[in-house]
């Protein structure tokens, strides 16, 4: 892991954050970053699950070889609403602040 990067983009992060005037900015930038990172992490596993449902194989991989992906395959409905859900929050979460934005 490259540590000057994560540097550089906390000190980013900082600047951009010092430079709006909108409550609780530093809160919904990070809200906005998880989200996202999470909503990447379900696509992923989404995509792991449904390959082992249409081939009935497991991932040659090492995190993954522990994890019963047959439980998975009945709640997948709900995850992809989760994500969906997820992804409405980021959009809403985003959406807000460029508002807010506009409105200073």
């Amino acid at each position: 892991m490259n540590y000057k990067k994560i540097i550089n983009d906390l000190r980013a992060l900082k600047k951009i954050s010092s430079s709006l005037s909108f409550k609780r900015k530093k809160v919904r930038i990070i809200l906005s970053l998880l989200l996202s990172n999470f909503n990447a992490f379900l696509e992923i596993f989404i995509v792991i699950v449904i390959s082992y449902i249409l081939t009935n194989e497991l991932p040659d991989n090492q995190f993954l070889e522990f994890i019963e992906l047959t439980s998975f395959t009945t709640i997948l409905p709900l995850i992809v609403l989760f994500r969906l859900f997820l992804n409405f929050l980021n959009h809403w979460n985003k959406e807000k602040m460029f508002i807010d934005l506009l409105a200073v």
